[in-house]
């Protein structure tokens, strides 16, 4: 699962020839699904339009960048009305107030975490009214508001502490059964590591593009050279990972 904010801000790479398309911009909610519709990137001209990806596109959400197969799954706001349509709802999640259906108010929304693979809420983690704060798992939330996000009665039953804890057990239990069949590698138990994993199978026995340097002028990785698990962890350590995804070729 990933934070928002772990997600906002990230590069958008293409894979299939290791450009970058944009940097996420911002998260757009479906309501009605209660899990995020598509990701919003930046203007590549300053006077452009928003552009959007959709979420069934992107291959995967890394701790460096969010991947997907092809540019073309990238296209303008304006393009796609029952986007504009959703995006008319102003639904923001994130500062919306939690009330029970019964009305009582316990709070404001201040993150929500989001399944990697599919895209849904799985929690989102509240800022009490009182002082501290909790998180309501994802399938307890009834209405996704433009202010109101209303919750099932009884929340105190089930909140949890951490956004951490919201992963359904039924999830967890798969994950260590399919974990501990497949090995590190393919531990579905973490999907990051799952999808990093994947990120440098990919970027091992590439060609580098261009001389990467890094701190004091330590070179990460000459022109042509082949990618190497050393050349990645060097480029991890310096700061110069996505640079390094940026340029290579096969």
């Amino acid at each position: 699962m990933r934070k928002t904010q772990e997600i906002l801000g990230l590069p958008v790479i293409e894979v299939s020839t290791g450009n970058q398309l944009g940097t996420v911009e911002g998260i757009v909610v479906n309501p009605d699904q209660g899990g995020v519709e598509c990701l919003l990137l930046e203007r590549d001209k300053w006077y452009g339009e928003m552009r959007a990806l959709p979420y069934s596109a992107v291959l995967g959400i890394g701790e460096f960048a969010a991947t997907v197969l092809n540019g073309s799954d990238v296209f303008r706001v304006s393009a796609k009305p029952d986007l504009v349509s959703i995006l008319e709802r102003d639904v923001q999640v994130i500062k919306a107030g939690v009330m029970t259906r019964s009305g009582k108010y316990v709070g404001t929304v201040s993150e929500y975490v989001v399944d990697e693979q599919s895209g849904k809420i799985r929690g989102c983690q509240v800022s009490a009214e009182g002082g501290g704060e909790f998180t309501i798992p994802g399938e307890k939330v009834l209405t996704y508001g433009s202010k109101f996000l209303i919750i099932e009665d009884g929340y105190e039953n089930y909140t949890v502490k951490e956004l951490s804890e919201t992963k359904p057990a039924a999830d967890k239990k798969e994950a260590s059964r399919t974990g501990s069949a497949a090995g590190k590698t393919e531990d579905a138990s973490d999907p990051a590591e799952v999808f990093e994993a994947r990120q440098r199978q990919y970027l091992t026995g590439k060609k580098a593009t261009k001389k990467i340097v890094g701190t004091g002028g330590q070179v990460i990785v000459e022109e042509g050279a082949v990618i190497t698990d050393e050349i990645i962890e060097k480029a991890l350590a310096m700061d110069k990972y996505i640079e390094l995804t940026m340029n290579v070729s096969e």
